[in-house]
């Protein structure tokens, strides 16, 4: 692959990458909302074209019958990409509706809540920023791979080291690489970045999962 696709992980999203929602409207006017991260134009043309002649008119308590329809409908299509995240989206959007029309939230409609609290993280690199907001644990854009070389590895190195300083020993940090690392790489950069205990590397490559002696290695 060109080097210059390895320069910054923004130059491997297309033009109309955004997230998008969709919007189901019932007879009595509540609505639902789901939202997915894909091209605009191609989430809304599934929508509207290849699955909402199968909604239209359907109970919206039959929200699994109506995912499997629209899976079985979509085939032909394909089974990665837009196709599922315009069909995550429907979904979505019919358990909102769903729950507005019962009038219960929708952590109850799925079996109600195990926990009083849950932890939730920032993705991104601006950690002051992240700070400010309340959040203690980052997950990291890593923005360098095997064609940096340890020039890369230096400053993937450095963003951890200073995150570490900033949000202090009791905030985790993780590594999100965007399937741009290959092994041997992944392997490295584990053991450099060791010491300041990383709680996983996310996406290092395609296909594998490898369970490191330093960290997770979560594989898409």
């Amino acid at each position: 692959m060109s080097r210059e696709y390895f320069e910054q992980r923004i130059s491997f999203n297309y033009p109309d990458q955004a997230n998008c929602i969709v919007k189901i409207i019932a007879d009595d006017g509540n609505y639902g909302l789901g939202q997915v991260g894909c091209s605009k134009r191609m989430i809304g043309y599934i929508v509207e074209n290849i699955f909402k002649p199968f909604i239209i008119g359907k109970d919206v308590s039959e929200i699994e019958k109506i995912w499997e329809v629209l899976y079985r409908s979509s085939i032909p299509i394909g089974r990665k990409g837009a196709i599922i995240e315009a069909l995550s989206g429907v979904d979505i959007a019919l358990w909102d509706l769903f729950g507005k029309v019962v009038k219960m939230p929708v952590y109850k409609l799925l079996g109600g809540a195990v926990r009083d609290k849950i932890p939730v993280y920032a993705t991104g690199n601006n950690i002051k920023l992240h700070l400010e907001m309340g959040f203690k644990d980052v997950k990291l854009a890593i923005p360098y791979g095997p064609a940096h070389g340890n020039f890369g590895m230096r400053e993937n190195e450095k963003l951890v080291r200073e995150t570490r300083e900033m949000i202090g020993e009791d905030g985790n940090i993780m590594l999100d690489c965007y399937m741009s690392w290959d092994e041997e790489y992944t392997c490295k950069m584990a053991n450099i970045l060791h010491k300041y205990n990383i709680r996983w590397i996310e996406e290092a490559g395609k296909n594998k999962l490898v369970v490191g002696s330093q960290a997770r290695i979560l594989y898409a």
